[in-house]
């Protein structure tokens, strides 16, 4: 069987990140969540890696210290803080990997209130569900799976009502996209689309009671979801690139808003009580 140099690369990465992680004291469980571990992933993905501990996560300083001892010294982020881990970006053997750090007590807290916290980041359960233990000695991983609740109507109709209305100030008011068009400026128009198509993924995910996590490639995962507007990913792939009448940023705009006006559709046609943005245009 024929390997193509990628998959041996990432292979080799995988191995090295192990041995790296099994270097550190109070580790629980290590899983291979993203991209690669639902088996989308291409020549470009990077190796998203979930490591639980069982207590205090290692400080940064031990945590680097680790890493160049082990001849990593390419470290293009650190000691990021999200809501419920600290996030570690590397090279190893040529990959990128991003070392995921959580807390087991504080991971099962987070959990455990999703349902009382519906603004929460939802990377967590949306990368959980799909994670593959890679070491996990007490199946910690497949048991906070067990803990990831299925995605109530309440969050749902939280989430597309705050997302769409959110999205319909950004355009409304702050008016950035108009002065895009009208300075030619591409760097303040593609910063813009994309927060604006965050809001727009983030709803969509929500109106089909899917956990959303911060993804490549959604377009294809979207492809398979019940309530979308028609085409939404064809039309989102050619915004996103520009591509065909949308090369012009004057049309872009206006696809970009029509596209949320056929999402507030199909979203009000499933919650009529949801109080959504009706003039698009």
């Amino acid at each position: 069987m024929n390997i193509k140099p990628s998959e041996l690369r990432s292979s080799k990465a995988l191995s090295k990140s192990l041995d790296i992680l099994k270097g550190f004291d109070q580790l629980a469980a290590i899983g291979l969540s993203g991209s690669c571990s639902r088996q989308d992933n291409d020549d470009l993905s990077d190796l998203d890696i979930g490591v639980f501990v069982s207590e205090q996560l290692p400080v940064p300083e031990v945590r680097k210290r680790r890493y160049k001892a082990c001849g990593i010294c390419d470290i293009a982020y650190f000691d990021v803080d999200f809501e419920v881990s600290r996030s570690d970006g590397l090279k190893v053997e040529g990959v990128d990997c991003g070392f995921i750090w959580m807390s087991l007590p504080q991971a099962k807290a987070f959990l455990n209130h999703l349902n009382d916290n519906l603004d929460c980041d939802e990377f967590l359960p949306g990368g959980l569900l799909t994670m593959k233990p890679l070491f996990d000695p007490d199946d910690v991983i497949e048991e906070l799976k067990k803990s990831v609740p299925s995605y109530p109507e309440n969050r749902a109709m939280h989430r597309i009502e705050s997302n769409l209305n959110k999205v319909h100030f950004l355009i409304y008011v702050l008016a950035w996209l108009e002065k895009a068009v009208l300075r030619n400026d591409y760097f303040s128009f593609l910063k813009s689309e994309y927060e604006v198509m965050d809001n727009f993924f983030t709803a969509i995910f929500a109106l089909n009671h899917q956990w959303y996590s911060d993804e490549k490639r959604l377009t294809h995962r979207i492809r398979s979801f019940d309530l979308v507007p028609r085409n939404v990913a064809d039309r989102i792939e050619s915004i996103i690139m520009h591509r065909n009448s949308n090369a012009n940023l004057e049309k872009c705009l206006q696809d970009i808003k029509r596209l949320f006006a056929d999402l507030a559709t199909v979203s009000r046609e499933k919650y009529p009580s949801l109080d959504l943005p009706i003039d698009w245009e």
